[in-house]
Formats: structure tokens, C-alpha cells, sequence
């Protein structure tokens, strides 16, 4: 199953290339409960939305064509998102790394945007755009101090992330140094609005009993820059929610982002960053195209 959410925030079923609000194929089951207003809200009630949601036929209900809809990011908004880094290896040797291995940092829920929204350049930081193509865990029911051998159990979907960043300190440098701590300690160059596009669905876990099976890639202007198999990741989706839950409360929604392999665009030589009007699309198979135009305004 894949859900997603569409402008001004109305959850739908995706089938094919076609959108029919929950709502319609919630009635149709012959559900006389309260719509849920959100993903968020399904994810939360679904021992009781699930079974209603797979087992009844969109065939003759309203369906509007995906092309011809504003999609938001499919859960939020407001989530609480978590994302790691070094979790490749590629990665970190690639920014000049020393096998510390897997790190984390949080992603503000004010960064996120939808497929086909823009990303906006900030003007203090126009030069060192960068993007990370990620694969991301959408939690399912409320998750604290899960082992990995029951983690898989709290896990609602897969969605796509684009971690993009402002290399702030590479601006000053370019060290090698100075391009780690950017990373591992000076987040700020990835808060701005537009710095978190995410979707464009949730592709249900049901869908997915093996996540380390999955693979993405992205692509800048139609070219790969980064091709990823999440059985190389360093954690893999059970060992990630054991550790970040270990702390985190997380909730129905919330999102973990497993970390970006090599091939970002400060890897580059000379370094590849984003310019005005260039198209960074995130792809995986079964969860589609998280695609977003670069746009450069005025300061």
C-alpha cells in the first residue's frame, strides 16, 4: 500500500498513477467512524484503519491523476526526524573521515518540503549546496528501548529524504577537517526551509519484509551521482531503531533517515554543488520519484 498526502494536507491511496482520498475508500469499506485528517492519524489508529485500507477496492471511486496534485510530505507535518550519518562507509571516507562510524542529528520538521517543491537557495549560502539521497524509516506505533529483533514490528514504512546542506564551513576552507566538523558538528547549514524534501509516498512495511532488499539512487539533471543498497549500511533498519530508540520516544510519524552513501557533491572533484534550475530526484523502486527544482532568489 502507499500513502501520501496531498495539498492542503488530505491523506490519500496511491494505485498506479491515480489518487483516491482515504476518506472515499474508507466509506466505501462501510466505515462509519471519523476520518482520519492526516497520515499521521491512520498510522496511530492502524489496528483499526489497516485491514478497511487493504481490503477494499478503489475500482469506481473518485481518483484524480498524480501528475495534477500538489503532494506534501507524506506523513508530516510536525514529526520528529532523525537522521545518520556515516552510515556508509563510502561516505565518510569520501569527507575525509576516520571510521568513527555511524552518527546522528536531527533534521528540523520546518525544513520539510514535498516532491516537486523547490528548494530554495539561501542567498548567505548560495555556493555550497549540496544534496544526500537517503532511504527513510517512518515509525509506526509508539517506539522506546525496541530491541532489533522486534524492531521491524514498529515500522509503518519507507519513504525517500533529501538531506540537503549548506557546507558552511567548507565555504571558509575547503580542509578536509573543516569539511568533517561541518558534517558531524555544525548542522545548521541543513535547517534552512526546503532543506528536507521527503516522499513522495510511504510505502507500507507490509510491502517490505526485508528493508536491507531496498535500494535507491540519485540523480542530478538526469545523471547518477549516488546508487545505494541498504545492505551495505553499516546499521541496518532493525541495529538504527535499537540505538536511536535506546533514547528517543518516537511516535507514529516519526522519521529516522538511514544516512547518505558517497557521491555527494562536496566529494566532487572539484566539488559539485547545486546551482539554480538543477533537479535533484531520489528514486527507489516500489516508493518512486522524490523529485525538487533548485531556485536561487534575491537575497
Amino acid at each position: 500500500m502507499k500513502l501520501a498526502t496531498r495539498h492542503p494536507g488530505i491523506p490519500v491511496l496511491i494505485i498506479g498513477d491515480r489518487a483516491v482520498d482515504v476518506d472515499h475508500v474508507l466509506r466505501a469499506a462501510g466505515y462509519l467512524g471519523e476520518t482520519p485528517p492526516s497520515v499521521r492519524d491512520i498510522l496511530e489508529r492502524w489496528p483499526e484503519l489497516g485491514d478497511p485500507l487493504h481490503a477494499t477496492s478503489a475500482d469506481g471511486l473518485p481518483s484524480t491523476d498524480l501528475r495534477d496534485l500538489r503532494l506534501l510530505p507524506p506523513v508530516g507535518p510536525g514529526q520528529l526526524i532523525v537522521c545518520c550519518g556515516f552510515n556508509y562507509a563510502a561516505h565518510e571516507a569520501e569527507v575525509g573521515g576516520s571510521s568513527v562510524g555511524a552518527t546522528w542529528f536531527i533534521k528540523n520538521a520546518n525544513a520539510t518540503t514535498g516532491a516537486g517543491a523547490p528548494i530554495i537557495i539561501p542567498p548567505d549560502n548560495e555556493d555550497v549546496i549540496d544534496y544526500e539521497g537517503e532511504l527513510a524509516v517512518v515509525i509506526g506505533r509508539p517506539c522506546h528501548r525496541v530491541p532489533a529483533s522486534a524492531a521491524l514490528g514498529y515500522v509503518a514504512g519507507y519513504t525517500l529524504v533529501n538531506d540537503v546542506s549548506a557546507r558552511l564551513l567548507t565555504a571558509k576552507t575547503g580542509t578536509a577537517d573543516d569539511i568533517r566538523r561541518s558534517v558531524i558538528d555544525s548542522h545548521l547549514g541543513k535547517q534552512y526551509p526546503s532543506f528536507c524534501p521527503i516522499g513522495p509516498v510511504l510505502l507500507t512495511a507490509d510491502e517490505v519484509p526485508d528493508p536491507s532488499k531496498l535500494s535507491f539512487t540519485t540523480s542530478v539533471n538526469g545523471v547518477v551521482v549516488q546508487e545505494a543498497h541498504l545492505r551495505d549500511m553499516r546499521l541496518g533498519v532493525p541495529e538504527l531503531i535499537e540505538w536511536l530508540s535506546s533514547v528517543f520516544a518516537f511516535r507514529p510519524g516519526d522519521v529516522i533517515s538511514t544516512g547518505s552513501p558517497g557521491g555527494s557533491g562536496v566529494s566532487q572533484d572539484p566539488p559539485r554543488f547545486l546551482r539554480d534550475a538543477d533537479v535533484v530526484t531520489v528514486a527507489a523502486p516500489g516508493i518512486g520519484e522524490l523529485s525538487n527544482e533548485v531556485r536561487k532568489v534575491a537575497g
